[in-house]
Parts: C-alpha cells; structure tokens; sequence
C-alpha cells in the first residue's frame, strides 16, 4: 500500500472492530508478522499526527468494545486524552438457541440432518476447514451431499473462495445474493469480521459447531452473521484448544515469562560471540501490555470455553434452551469418522500425485504469492512445500505427520543430535536482523529462536535418555534425577518448554513429555524378573525415516558454509 503515517497530517483515523483487528495486528502470523516492528510504528506515528492538539481524531468501535483499544490507540500516541464514549444500547429480537450439552456434536449433527429432512434450509458456521477435521467445512460438506444429493450446498471456506473453479470464488462481496440460491450453507472463519448477512426470508435456521479454536467473542460473531431472528443451535466445546503464550490468566505471570525468555536469548546469542546489548533494543511496551492483556483474557475464555460463550450470549438478551439429549449415536458417529477418513486419505493421495516437476524456486514463489488457486495448484504447491521441507519422498504418511506437527518435532531433535553445531548460527541470523532495526517484538522473537530450548533440554540430559539401546525404569537414578530438577523449576519448564508439570507426575511421566517435543515416545517393554519388579521402557520412534531427512538438511547447512567462505 506504500503508507506512510509522515503524509497524513490531521487524519479521521476509523478502526472498526478495533478489538480482533488490535489483536491481530499483535499475534497474527499471516504476512504482519514478517513486519509487526514496522507496522506498529507506523500506527503510533498515525495515532500521534490524530491526537496532536487542534487535529485530528480517532474513532474506535467493536460490538464487545473494551478498555483495552483506548488503551492501545493512548498508549501508541503517547498522550492522555479522556475518550468520548457512545453507547449502542439497541437490542434486537432475543433468538432462541439451542443448546447441545454433550461431549461430542453428535446430537446437534442429527438434529441438523433431521431438521434439513423436514424441509429446513440452515446456515452451520464451523470454526475449522481441513479436511482431517472431523467437524470442519469439508467434512459437514462430504456428509451432507452424501445425505442429500439433491439439495444445493455451497461451502465456503479460506480455500473456496479463491479457487476460481469453485461456486464460491470471489463470493464475500455479494454474499447477500449468491446465498439465495442454496439450501445449505457451511460456512468457516472466512466469513469473519465485518460481513452481515441481510437476507430474511430463505434460511430457516443458523447451526454453529465449535472447538475452540477462536476467542469467544468470534464464535459469538459467527452465530450472529445472520441477522434474522431464526432459531440459533449451538455446540460449543467445554474447553478451548488455543492458548496464548504460556497460557497464563495472569497479565504479570505472561509478560514475565516472555521477558524472561527474552533475557535468556539474548545472553545466549552473547555466548556465541554476538555483540548485542538488551537496553539498545527498543520494545514497545504499550503495544507488549496489550498484548498481554488480550492474552490473559482469551486464555481465561479458552479455560471454561462453553461457559464463557453461552454466558455471554445470554448477557446479550437471548434464550438460551439446553439440550439433554444423551441418546447413543454410534451409527452416526461412524459414519463421519468414515467420511473424514475417506476424505483426509483421498486429498492427501491427491498432494503425492501432484506434479511438481516443471517447479523451479522462482515459479513457487510466484505461486505461493498467487491469490487465486486451484485445488490442483493447492497440491502442486504443498508437494512442493514438503519436498523441499523435507528431502525425502512425499507420501500421505508424511502428508499426515506434517499435519499433526511432526515438522517442529523433527527440527528440535535435529538441532538436539546431528544438527546441534548450526544452532547458534541459525540463531544469530534472527539476533542480527533485530539489531539492525533496533527494536523486537518479544512473542515474535522468542518463538524464533531454538537455542534456549535446546539448552533447557540439554540441562534435563534427554540426549541421553534418547540412546536407542537403554533400557529406562522408573527408579534409575539420574532419571529420578532428572524430574526432581524439573519440578522444581516447573514455571521454567513451562515458559521455556510449554510443558506443564505437576508435583504428583513421576520420573515416566515427565520423560514422555519431554520427549513428545521431539517426536518420540516410550514403549513399554516387561518387568525385572526378581525383587522389586520394576517396568521397563524403551524409547521408540527414531525409526521413522528422519535419520535421512536430517542428512539432506546437514547437506542445506554444509552447502551454506561453503556459500558464505
């Protein structure tokens, strides 16, 4: 957009929902997260040339607007005003919505069928879209045509609406009247902040399925794009899965620990020999607090998920109708399991069968940066991802891994064994293009650097607990040693590891989550055949393939050094 604060003097500054676009700006990790330092300075500049005396003004506004924008648009200007606040106290009609209480969407998925047979034509938003989501757009889709083959169903999702073969492509715009023409809707996140849904008349009710994944501000949003009074019903899960930072409620305890880890980096990266000093780096610390904030308030909401959200739907003015029923579905609960199944080995299938060989750097990047994509060229650029993130041939089985996380687990345990000399240099690149803008933003930071987590796991000696031939019991001493040093520095192991410990957890217990962050488990194995017959483990997993996959990158690292010589 080439926007420069300096050329706007006197601005009408207009931030519309302000609160999701506030946190986004300081934890997304779409493109502003390759200039979150910038941006942000940009925005303080902004804000100042507003609130300077005799100009201009800043307007914020959310449907959940809280303290914490005027704190951020104040704190960014570097200047105390008292904000003039306007209330919305209009309500619309209360909705009624029905509440599924059960563990699992079952029941609200049959009632959804059963309301869809009887003639009702829905709008179901979902908080997810892969295909490995039992509950996301396109599994819901795979079911319901499958159930339905001749009712009319438009999903739209992050990848629908820029497949340009797709019935969604392009559809945001003109929402209102491309819905018209279907029975169903499915809807994901992409219909996000700021759509409304005017249309009355057509849809006979809204259906939202929700993990946990959003905040639940956003969920509540989701329910709501509709804006005609129809029946709500909801399934939302008890407990959220996201978490921020180390997932404290605490504002101190959170900013604590990124300071922490912060100071910790940095004298690592002093240890390798790099000339930095911590009180030259500029950290925004209005931006930092709110950050904090945010944090702490969506960690609280993740903790009672369901609680939090059906509460506030209620503070909102609407009926909320529990529903008990606890019948068994175990028919149906196959039958998605089988559709996501069938679906999740067809589209990884689909990535493996991909054609990647006329692909150069240049021609990925170029499609990596194209907006509009085909599900073929979706595959071609995924293969492709994976091909050069991993050296090895692509299978669906690493179609999976990936998927689950395997990528980040291999990568430490890398940089833990054969890898462990480029740790310090890998570091240093990130440490140098701080130093050159004199300023960092800590959760991004942190998050980048690998040389303190490979420390922490070095000063609980997993690599010797990672020898293939050991056999491991409950009792030896250094690995009693190991979870007694452990659970005394837990809030450590926490910030540092994201891994929570607890005083009852025993040596077993805490070795298998040490070793889950570098992809590898504990296989139990018998008993000591006399005495105190003490279990056995081995550890198990290193056989997965990975000992080629770290000798294509220890080739990328050597090829480096010969490039930078």
């Amino acid at each position: 957009a080439r926007f420069n604060a300096e050329h706007w003097k006197q601005p009408l500054v207009i931030i519309d929902e302000s609160e999701q676009v506030i946190w986004h700006s300081l934890s997304a990790t779409t493109e502003v997260k390759k200039h979150r330092v910038e941006v942000l300075n940009q925005l303080s500049q902004l804000f100042k040339n507003a609130i300077a005396p005799g100009r201009g003004r800043i307007i914020v506004a959310d449907a959940d607007l809280s303290d914490l924008s005027a704190q951020m648009v104040m704190g960014l200007a570097e200047t105390k005003v008292t904000p003039w606040v306007v209330v919305n106290t209009w309500k619309g009609q209360p909705w009624n919505i029905y509440n599924y209480k059960q563990t699992t969407p079952i029941c609200w998925l049959a009632a959804l069928e059963a309301h869809i047979k009887t003639g009702g034509k829905p709008f179901i938003a979902v908080d997810a879209q892969k295909a490995k989501s039992k509950w996301g757009t396109k599994v819901l889709e795979a079911k319901l045509k499958k159930k339905f083959p001749n009712h009319r169903i438009l999903r739209i999702d992050s990848e629908t609406i820029v497949d340009p073969e797709h019935a969604a492509y392009a559809c945001i715009e003109r929402l209102n009247q491309i819905l018209m023409e279907y029975d169903i809707v499915l809807a994901s996140p992409s219909i996000g902040t700021g759509v409304s849904i005017d249309i009355r008349g057509h849809f006979t009710s809204v259906w939202g399925c929700f993990q946990g994944v959003a905040p639940e501000n956003a969920t509540r949003q989701a329910l709501a794009r509709v804006r005609e009074e129809v029946e709500r019903h909801l399934w939302v899960a008890r407990h959220g899965v996201g978490k921020v930072g180390n997932g404290a409620t605490n504002v101190k305890s959170l900013l604590a620990s990124e300071h922490q880890c912060f100071k910790a980096n940095l004298r690592l990266l002093q240890d390798a020999s790099m000339v930095i000093d911590g009180d030259e780096i500029n950290i925004n610390r209005t931006a930092l607090t709110i950050f904090g904030k945010m944090s702490c308030r969506i960690n609280a909401g993740m903790i009672h998920y369901r609680e939090s959200v059906v509460e506030a739907l209620t503070d909102e003015g609407h009926n909320i109708i529990d529903v008990y029923d606890n019948k068994t579905r175990i028919i149906l609960e196959k039958l998605i399991t089988k559709q996501r199944d069938d679906l999740y080995n067809a589209e990884c299938e689909n990535v493996c069968a991909a054609d990647t060989s006329h692909l150069t750097p240049a021609k990925y990047e170029a499609l990596q940066q194209q907006r509009s994509k085909t599900t073929t060229e979706r595959n071609i650029e995924r293969k492709y991802k994976l091909e050069q993130r991993y050296g090895v041939e692509v299978t669906p089985e690493l179609v999976k891994k990936d998927d689950a996380g395997y990528y980040p687990q291999l990568r430490l345990c890398y940089y833990l064994t054969v890898g462990r000399a480029y740790v310090a240099e890998r570091d240093r690149s990130l440490g140098e293009k701080m130093l050159q803008a004199k300023s960092a933003w800590l959760p991004d930071f942190n998050g980048g650097q690998k040389s303190l987590v490979i420390h922490a796991l070095e000063k609980f000696n997993i690599p010797n607990f990672i020898k293939s031939d050991r056999s491991l019991r409950g009792t030896d001493e250094d690995l009693v040693q190991m979870a007694n040093n452990a659970l005394s520095v837990k809030w450590q192991v926490k910030t540092v590891l994201d891994i929570t410990l607890n005083d009852s957890d025993t040596p077993i217990v805490i070795l298998r989550r040490f070793l889950k962050k570098i992809g590898l488990k504990l296989k139990y194995k018998g008993r000591d055949g006399t005495g105190d017959r003490q279990r056995i483990y081995h550890v198990v997993g290193a056989d997965d393939g990975r000992e080629q996959i770290f000798q294509h990158w220890l080739a990328k690292e050597k090829e480096k050094e010969k490039v930078a010589a």
